[in-house]
């Protein structure tokens, strides 16, 4: 993972304090020794040339001055403090300088410590040498102006380039053993821990302001950056090493002169034409993923910008930070008034703590909502919000999607008035019809009782005839009219004769006889009837007649009937009843059945009347098809009967509810029986028809066929919850098979593009028949892939795909008809692959197959791409933790090996100091056992350099380097360390297990020692029950290990224990001494032989 500038910044800052407290440390572990005396001068690293007092105070000025002037101090009055120390520094050198120029001897040199003369290397007494005065001068001068404005942070930058080139001369003289570059008589030369020390100094300072002057231009994120970050490093070591390489090489004979330059200038250009080359590729990586977040930069701007759907952009707090165009035409609210304010301006509190809420939780959230405009209307809108994530997981802003849903509403509401409007309707027909069902039989119950009055008494008054609305005439047995009511007097137009013409006394056959219009033939059966009646003979039918009369351009409908009655006087009573409203109510109710019939019968969809108990009194054409039945069939059968036993129940409640007067229509999904045994779904919609009086007449049902889209739901449901909990390659099989068995195909496969470009496909999955088939190579060439990958759009080839692409083999082996592809896109736009489907015989798309098809290629496009991504993401993982576990074992090794031997070398020194002060002549033996141990330490640095910490091989080594171990830290006058170590024990561990067992042992000795404040320490290395045994114990003051805290030392510790495959055990109390062992068990015959 590539850093930031602002990472590097950082750590840069770190590695500036770092070297703060490494000055520090070096000057006052130099003014010690001074302290200490002569013999103790050279405790940093045994060379000749020791370090001066004046530049140990230097060094501590410096290191102090530079740690106070970082970003983190706030102390009062810090700056003048680090400008004091820096003025300090620069005098020093200033002083020393002059004193060299003018051969002058100001006192300085001897002001802390008086040093003999004539030492070698020290031509002047305490004086440090000329380069190490003007390196102080210079680091003095570059901390005194690191933040003034004026010089600029260049100028202290250069002072430190300057002082850390002339600091460099001396490990480059003691590295080639040259004697001139770090020191040149008159002048001291320059001590080796010195000038590291001065290196360190500068680089401090260059990275205390990572930001400013030359390192501004270093750590950048700019390409020139990043290639003077590589090239850099490689400009110092390399000529370094490469000229170390040379000298030595001369000096030990294995070349001569020509030939080592040849080596020199060959392995120079191979190492930088290496790094040339390894940095042009990172950089054309860099610049491609630049282009890349450019294009994806521009593709969103645009869609943000052109989008026909409103979109704000909201920070992690939920204030609005961007709307595009569309949201502030929807809303009216611009860019000034809508910044800085949350979605509760828009939606209100409820529903932005809803989507608040689901955001937190989820990362996403979908709904419908109410927004209000800046003018106070309230839109309906569908709202789509989600959280967008950076590389590292972080919620960086939230985007909220608004697609306008007013026409949809309002199309919604004008559907459901027309249903509304439509039932409505429907309940007035059939309501106008039972009324007019129950005036029909009211009026024919009083007419029937009439002409049983009638019948019954012939001397009825003429008052009551003339209280009659009917024109009623009496006439006897030979047809002349007896007697009429005013009705029948004022009607003019009574068979078509005028009034005068149709009363008492007139023979109303021959009246009838008489009409001589379009009601002739009318008028002469009625008559007939009439006679017949008067005669007694029995006659089919009734003596009923309708007629119309033209009364004022109006059309007046009358009914004529007829009534015997016997008796002395028998004869006959004539009415005519007035029935114009009621034919005009039966046309109406004709036209209103007409049009019923005909929605009935030709409707797309089922309906049917259904009695209250469930048996259809009338069904129409499309819900005989939905049921499989024939209508004589449906008509003999019960709702009931037909009803999946399943969803009876409900559908029974639902009607329960309806009857009982809870609702007036209900709705749902249900499956029904058909003959053919197979269950179709439907939607009911049921609506109650009643009666006058309110009771349960029937039902009017309603039922769509659903099964198609149900089917389609099904499936989507079916792929969608397979694939839901399985990735990369368990989803490519899921999908295939779910996909072909649900279409139905034959063939389905899921393709991933190979090394990028449009040639060749590699199947990730694929489905044949019953089972998964291998996963081939696919060539792309003259294949209907191919028109997929190359246009990025799905084909489809319902039949003849192999006449179409004849070349095509893997087709042709697999005898295919069909074929559908879909490509599949990353979020990018960018192909990545192709999911197709493929029959064996023609195929056609069923209702929602296609868009199933497309979504489920997006949803496979996603995970391709995400199975890319976690590839590389894998990869990336596995390097960066092999690194820190190189560097944690690097840590590891230089604690427990190195530092404790520079620990236990420093004892030794002090002990040797001792003996020469006392004029022991065991002194000389003392200094010798201690440059040995530095000389060994020396090459364990050298080692570590090039990872190759130290290795005790057997037991022999063991036991030696533990017992010197032992006599090392004996030197401590202070604790009386007692060793005993079995040689049996020691040549039972392998050699990695040994050389963990010297560094535990070193570390708890080295604790036991600086911490313990023991008198008495034990080392024993012994088997026991089976197990080699290492056992360090004091009586020291003691700790609770478990209250301890954990530092460095003591993981260590435990660290090596578990490589050894045991654990560390810790036995301490306060006051009561500590024991630290470990215990590796080794089987019988586990020796050094079978190592």
């Amino acid at each position: 993972m590539m850093l930031t500038h602002l990472d590097i910044a950082v750590r840069l800052k770190l590695f500036s304090k770092l070297t703060c407290w490494i000055a520090i440390f070096t000057g006052v572990l130099v003014l010690l020794g001074w302290i200490l005396g002569d013999t103790a001068r050279t405790i940093m690293v045994p060379f000749l040339v020791s370090m001066k007092p004046n530049a140990a105070l230097a060094l501590i000025l410096s290191g102090t001055a530079l740690r106070v002037l970082q970003d983190d101090v706030r102390w009062p009055r810090a700056r003048l403090i680090a400008w004091a120390c820096a003025a300090a520094t620069a005098t020093i050198g200033l002083l020393t300088s002059v004193e060299y120029v003018i051969d002058w001897n100001g006192g300085l040199d001897e002001w802390l410590f008086e040093d003999s003369p004539g030492d070698v290397g020290m031509p002047m007494p305490g004086r440090m040498g000329l380069n190490t005065a003007l390196c102080f001068l210079s680091i003095g001068l570059a901390l005194l102006v690191l933040d003034n404005h004026f010089l600029g942070p260049y100028v202290s930058q250069t002072l430190t380039i300057v002082a850390m080139g002339n600091a460099c001369a001396a490990p480059l003289g003691h590295a080639y053993q040259i004697e001139s570059l770090y020191g040149t008589p008159p002048s001291t030369p320059m001590a080796l821990h010195s000038s590291i020390a001065l290196i360190a100094m500068g680089a401090g300072i260059f990275c205390a302001r990572p930001k400013q002057g030359w390192m501004a231009l270093l750590i950048s994120d700019r390409i020139g950056s990043q290639v003077a970050r590589r090239l850099l490093p490689a400009a110092i070591l390399v000529p370094f090493v490469n000229g170390l390489l040379e000298v030595q090489g001369k000096r030990l004979g294995f070349y001569d002169e020509a030939l080592g330059a040849a080596l020199i200038t060959t392995s120079g250009i191979m190492v930088f034409g290496v790094l040339i080359w390894w940095t042009a590729t990172s950089l054309n990586r860099v610049d491609q993923q630049r282009r890349f977040a450019e294009h994806k930069r521009d593709l969103y701007q645009n869609m943000f910008v052109h989008s026909k759907d409103g979109i704000v952009v909201m920070d992690t707090s939920g204030y609005y930070l961007e709307q595009n165009p569309q949201h502030e035409q929807l809303l009216g609210y611009g860019s000034g008034e809508l910044i800085g304010q949350t979605p509760a301006l828009i939606l209100g509190e409820s529903d932005f703590a809803r989507i608040a809420d689901d955001l937190s939780r989820t990362g996403m959230s979908r709904g419908e909502a109410l927004c209000r405009t800046k003018s106070g209307k309230h839109i309906p809108f569908d709202l789509s919000s989600f959280s967008v994530k950076d590389e590292h997981g972080q919620v960086v802003c939230h985007v909220c999607i608004k697609r306008d849903m007013t026409d949809r509403k309002r199309s919604e509401q004008i559907l459901r008035e027309a249903h509304d409007e439509l039932e409505q309707r429907v309940l007035e027909r059939t309501s106008a019809l039972m009324k007019t069902n129950e005036a029909l039989k009211t009026e024919v119950a009083e007419r029937k009782r009439a002409e049983q009055a009638l019948q019954d008494s012939w001397m009825f008054t003429q008052a009551i005839l003339d209280s009659l609305t009917a024109h009623i005439a009496v006439i006897d047995r030979d047809g002349a009219i007896v007697a009429v009511n005013e009705a029948w007097t004022k009607s003019s137009h009574t068979g078509g004769a005028r009034a005068e013409e149709t009363g008492v006394g007139m023979n109303y056959l021959d009246i009838c006889r008489r009409v001589s219009r379009r009601d002739a033939r009318l008028a002469t059966s009625m008559a007939d009837t009439i006679r017949a009646i008067l005669d007694g003979t029995p006659i089919s039918g009734s003596a009923e007649y309708e007629y119309a009369c033209e009364l004022d351009s109006d059309v007046r409908w009358f009914l004529i009937t007829i009534v015997p009655y016997r008796g002395r006087h028998a004869g006959a009573v004539i009415s005519h009843f007035d029935i114009t409203e009621r034919k005009r109510a039966e046309e109406a109710l004709r036209e209103s059945e007409g049009r019923f019939r005909a929605i009935f019968n030709q409707a797309s969809i089922g309906i049917a009347e259904v009695r209250p108990d469930g048996r259809f009194l009338r069904v129409n054409a499309k819900l005989c098809d939905i049921m499989g039945r024939q209508e004589d069939v449906l008509l003999k059968m019960t709702f009931q009967e037909l009803t999946h036993p399943d969803d009876l129940p409900q559908n029974l409640a639902c009607l329960q509810q309806t009857l009982d007067g809870q609702r007036d229509s209900c709705s749902i999904e249900k499956r029904y029986l058909r003959a053919d045994g197979m269950d179709v779904w439907c939607r009911l919609s049921v609506s109650l028809v009643r009666t006058s009086a309110g009771s349960p007449k029937h039902f009017i049902s309603v039922v769509e066929d659903i099964s198609e889209r149900k089917r389609t739901s099904d499936a989507l449901q079916t792929i969608a919850a397979a694939t839901a909990s399985v990735t990369e390659e368990d989803f490519f099989r899921s999908l295939v098979s779910h996909l072909a068995t649900t279409w139905p195909v034959r063939y389905a496969f899921v393709g991933e593009l190979m090394d990028g470009r449009p040639q060749r496909v590699r199947m990730l999955a694929m489905w044949a028949g019953s089972d998964y088939d291998d996963n081939i190579i696919y060539g792309l060439e003259g294949t209907p892939c191919e028109q997929v990958i190359q246009q990025r759009v799905t084909c489809f080839y319902p039949h003849g795909v192999q006449r179409r692409f004849p070349t095509d083999t893997f087709l042709a082996d697999r005898c295919v008809e069909s074929y559908y592809g879909v490509p599949l896109l990353d979020r990018g736009g960018h192909i990545l692959g192709l999911l197709a489907v493929m029959h064996d015989q023609p195929l056609s798309l069923l209702p929602g197959m296609e868009q199933m098809l497309l979504i489920f290629g997006a949803r496979a496009g996603m995970e391709l791409e995400r199975k890319r991504t976690l590839e590389a993401l894998r990869f990336s993982d596995q390097a960066l933790r092999q690194l820190i576990d190189e560097r944690e074992q690097l840590a590891q090794d230089l604690h427990d090996g190195i530092i404790q031997s520079i620990y236990a070398a420093g004892l030794g020194l002090e002990e040797g100091r001792r003996l020469v002060q006392e004029g022991s002549p065991a002194a000389v033996g003392q200094i010798q056992t201690v440059v040995d141990d530095l000389n060994s330490l020396i090459d364990d640095v050298r080692n570590h350099i090039v990872r190759k910490p130290r290795e005790i091989k057997n037991g022999q080594q063991l036991k030696l380097a533990l017992e010197r171990l032992a006599r090392v830290l004996r030197t401590c006058p202070t604790i009386e360390i007692v060793a005993a170590i079995e040689r049996g024990a020691a040549d039972r561990l392998r050699s990695g297990e040994a050389t963990h067992i010297y560094y535990i042992a070193a570390e708890a000795l080295s604790n036991a020692v600086r911490h313990s404040q023991a008198r008495q320490c034990s080392l024993a290395l012994r088997m026991l029950r089976g197990a080699v045994r290492l056992e360090v114990s004091d009586n020291g003051g003691g700790f609770d290990p478990s209250v301890a805290h954990q530092g460095h030392g003591l993981r260590n510790l435990s660290g090596r224990a578990e490589k050894l495959g045991t654990r560390l055990q810790i036995v301490s109390f306060p006051g009561e001494g500590t024991r630290i062992m470990v215990d590796l068990p080794k089987e019988p015959g586990d020796d050094e032989t079978e190592r």
